[in-house]
């Protein structure tokens, strides 16, 4: 279903910089494609922030949910290697 969320993995900065304290990764389901959306900030972001693209992000696209769950998978274990900590909300 369109803009379903369909993972949403939340890291944290041991150290911050400023506006890097959070990190999440978020797939959504699009019209056409799947969007793996990587937010970094000083919060976490809500549902509604994700569907509508609030503030600084990174997006990638991907067919099918498979191929969105291997990038979201493969982003956060780059995130968890270059020191963010997993989130437990």
């Amino acid at each position: 279903m369109l803009d379903d969320i369909h993972y949403n993995r939340a890291f944290y900065a041991p150290n911050p910089q400023p506006g890097k304290a959070f990190r999440q990764i978020v797939i959504l389901e699009g019209p056409v494609r799947y969007e793996i959306l990587v937010f970094e900030g000083e919060v976490l972001r809500t549902e509604e922030e994700f569907k509508s693209r609030v503030g600084s992000i990174q997006v990638r696209t991907a067919a099918t949910i498979g191929t969105a769950r291997a990038i979201a998978d493969s982003v956060s274990l780059d995130s968890t290697t270059s020191g963010w900590v997993i989130h437990n909300r």
